[in-house]
């Protein structure tokens, strides 16, 4: 199978994103995935391409993921947060369908197309997830740690379930939303990070669905995306490396800021 034709700096850039991701999936610096969106979106020229390209390199990080924190799972909150997850998940499908069709809408004096949409709206999430972090940075406090642990209910999880599984179809970003959620339960951190993973593991397997049904998974991006496995493989084992010799908070900074830019990118890019 012949692969997407990028250029030599896009293969550089894919293969940085699959690295990046596997280096998140082993737990150095949370979040980190967030940048291979942008970058392999600009990369590729496209999130129609990006989204089915990055799913199977999303899927072999979250195996590595599974089996590190194999039976530290809270059953009640992933059980809740998949269940949702299905219905956002059904959700963007729906938005992926009208993109899909259109192929030209006027939006003042400008005319754009649906993969011009996509890429935009991709480039709105990577723009978000880095305001959310950001908030969550500067609203981080003592505060919280007086508070009892919050246990959720059903309704609760359902939600944020859907709001995730929304988000993570559409750009494959998703952590913010369920860490917003996890961190006021004061999980055991094994418990914590176990669940987290379960849950993208989980998410990203029900996302092979919708994508499979809008014939996203073409040979060439299957191709790309198989190409790509090494690298994510490398970066879980230069995570784990990491995590015990480098601040990850300092690397989540930069990352941050380069995510802020292709992001803006995104949405302004005309083409």
């Amino acid at each position: 199978m012949t692969p997407l034709p990028l250029t030599f700096l896009g293969w550089i850039a894919a293969a940085l994103a699959a690295t990046i991701i596997g280096m998140s999936k082993a737990g150095f610096g949370t979040g980190a995935g967030i940048v291979a969106v942008p970058l392999l979106t600009l990369a590729t020229g496209s999130a129609q391409h990006m989204l089915p390209v990055l799913l199977p390199v999303l899927i072999c990080g979250d195996v590595f993921s599974i089996v590190h924190y194999k039976g530290k799972i809270n059953r009640r909150v992933l059980s809740m947060l998949a269940g949702g997850c299905i219905l956002g998940v059904a959700a963007a499908w729906a938005v992926l369908r009208h993109l899909g069709d259109l192929e030209e809408v006027s939006v003042g004096s400008t005319t754009v197309t649906g993969t011009m949409l996509l890429n935009r709206l991709v480039g709105v999430i990577c723009v978000s997830f880095v305001l959310v972090q950001m908030w969550r940075f500067f609203t981080a406090g003592s505060s919280n740690a007086a508070r009892p642990p919050y246990r959720p209910a059903l309704i609760h999880g359902v939600a944020v379930g859907t709001a995730a599984g929304l988000t993570s179809t559409l750009a494959h970003s998703a952590g913010p939303i369920i860490a917003i959620f996890m961190l006021p339960q004061k999980l055991e951190k094994s418990v914590f990070a176990g669940t987290v993973v379960a849950y993208f593991f989980v998410g990203n397997l029900i996302k092979i669905v919708p994508f499979t049904a809008q014939n996203m998974f073409t040979a060439q991006r299957l191709s790309t995306a198989f190409i790509l496995f090494p690298f994510a493989a490398a970066g879980t084992l230069l995570g784990l490396w990491m995590n015990k010799r480098i601040r990850g908070d300092h690397f989540m900074m930069v990352l941050y800021v380069v995510t802020l830019v292709m992001g803006l990118r995104l949405l302004i890019n005309t083409q």
